[in-house]
């Protein structure tokens, strides 16, 4: 055989290595990739059920037979329940946990409470007239009063059922959303989900995650004055000083919530002489309380409550976050 035939022969053969060891590999990386893919998807099946075994653990302790049916407070087992809801094991496979990260009272160092968040301590975004919203971008989006209140008609026209203009100078219809590069339409429907207002003529990231963690979808509009953050007393038109003696008086005497001191506002009748019997309040603020009440703006129950579970592997500590509210009745709305 000729010297040229060998050599031909001889880059053959090693093109022929070369082509199997590319597909060795890329067989072996396919069979890698189905394996993850398999693995995942065990993962994923494994995680499901536990996180939705937290959010079952919540409609549980909903449904059940209210102690206090007048009222709901932090001190309920409903808001902090390690018991019920701290790293719950599911088996020799993993664990859920229902918690929520909040602002521990007066220290305002955030902490982990194992529990549900009350809907109706909150400001309803879908209920809540324009001033009330002008408030909450006012005290909690740090925006000036005429910027506040223009934002504050846009997501009332975004959420009405019309065309039409609940302000004279202020808000944004079907026109304004027609017009934009990327045009859309403008919902003109209850919102469905807090991230909506990004939607919303005026409402940036910035000014969105300053305001979220203080706005609801559910429950009557009523906001619950036991649960109420300081920030949602004033959208609703408390003084500073009058939303300072509501959390003085549920705080008690260690000027925290959720310990043994605190106290509960019983019903909406007895808020005044409650309040009187820790700190004075005045004419004023008395009346401000009672406007409240009587506008059906301000109470001492809760009808919905917002849940976070979130289920966790033991072999790789993967996990998996579900978010839902429960009603009174036990009904499951998945977000």
């Amino acid at each position: 055989m000729k010297k040229t035939e060998q050599g031909s022969l001889l880059i053959l053969a090693l093109w022929s290595l070369l082509l199997l060891a590319a597909f060795s590999v890329s067989l072996g990386y396919g069979v890698r990739q189905k394996a993850a893919l398999v693995d995942r998807l065990e993962t994923l099946d494994s995680l499901i059920p536990m996180a939705a075994s937290g959010v079952e653990a919540a409609r549980g302790l909903i449904k059940v037979e209210d102690t206090t049916p007048n009222s709901d407070s932090l001190s309920d087992e409903w808001s902090q329940n390690n018991a019920l809801f701290k790293e719950r094991g599911m088996g020799d496979k993993g664990y859920f946990s229902v918690s929520n990260l909040v602002s521990n009272g007066s220290s305002r160092e955030a902490a982990v409470f194992y529990g549900l968040v009350d809907e109706q301590s909150n400001i309803n975004i879908n209920t809540s007239d324009a001033a009330t919203i002008t408030r909450v971008l006012q005290f909690s989006g740090g925006l000036d009063k005429d910027t506040a209140e223009d934002i504050a008609h846009c997501i009332v026209d975004w959420r009405d059922t019309d065309s039409t203009f609940q302000h004279p100078n202020y808000g944004a219809e079907e026109d304004y959303y027609n017009h934009l590069n990327i045009p859309y339409t403008a919902k003109n429907a209850p919102f469905e989900a807090i991230d909506e207002l990004l939607l919303v003529k005026g409402i940036n990231r910035a000014i969105f995650d300053k305001i979220k963690g203080f706005l609801a979808l559910y429950g009557t509009g009523e906001v619950n004055i036991n649960t109420a953050p300081k920030e949602a007393l004033l959208a609703l038109g408390l003084e500073e000083r009058l939303a300072d003696k509501v959390v003085g008086y549920r705080n008690g005497t260690d000027k925290e919530d959720r310990t043994g001191d605190d106290r509960v506002f019983v019903q909406g009748s007895t808020i005044i002489a409650d309040l009187n019997k820790v700190s004075a309040i005045d004419q004023a603020e008395t009346a401000v309380i009672e406007n409240l009440i009587s506008a059906g703006k301000l109470g001492t129950r809760s009808s919905h409550f917002s849940v976070k579970s979130k289920g966790t592997l033991h072999k790789n500590g993967a996990f998996l976050e579900m978010e839902s509210v429960i009603d009174r009745k036990g009904r499951i709305y998945y977000l």
